[in-house]
């Protein structure tokens, strides 16, 4: 008798603690509903990334560092801004290039013409802005 007892008390507490349970449930899908909503919004990709970092001068001390090798380098980047090592090395090297495609494109620039804008970095949107014009008159031809 106390086992059956025991075994309907015990289903009861249950019972009670999974409608605790899916009521914190319900709420924390909510909430990841909430944020990752807006974090899709915020999301950039390895190039993006990169070219925000080189605008804001992240990338010159990293750059002109003698003492570390480039594949050093290429890994600080990678790890400073959360790229893809392999990315990083690519991007670093099209710097110096006079025709840039991997960094250089209509996407990437209208990204930072858009995110420049709403942090009211006029001189960076503008050139930004000037790049996505050639880009757009090359696309043209």
């Amino acid at each position: 008798m106390d086992s059956i007892k025991y075994q309907v008390g015990s289903w009861l507490k249950n019972r009670e603690q999974n409608a605790v349970n899916s009521d914190i449930d319900q709420r924390l899908t909510l909430l990841e509903e909430k944020v990752f909503k807006k974090l899709k919004g915020l999301r950039a990709t390895d190039a993006q990334r990169f070219l925000l970092f080189h605008y804001m001068k992240g990338l010159e001390p990293i750059i002109q560092r003698s003492d570390i090798s480039q594949n050093q380098k290429d890994l600080l980047v990678s790890l400073i801004i959360n790229i893809d090592q392999d990315n990083a090395k690519k991007f670093l090297a099209e710097l110096g290039k006079k025709v840039k495609p991997k960094l250089e494109t209509e996407t990437n620039y209208n990204f930072l013409v858009q995110q420049f804008a709403s942090l009211g970095l006029s001189d960076l949107e503008a050139k930004a802005e000037i790049i996505l014009t050639k880009i757009r008159a090359e696309k043209e031809k």
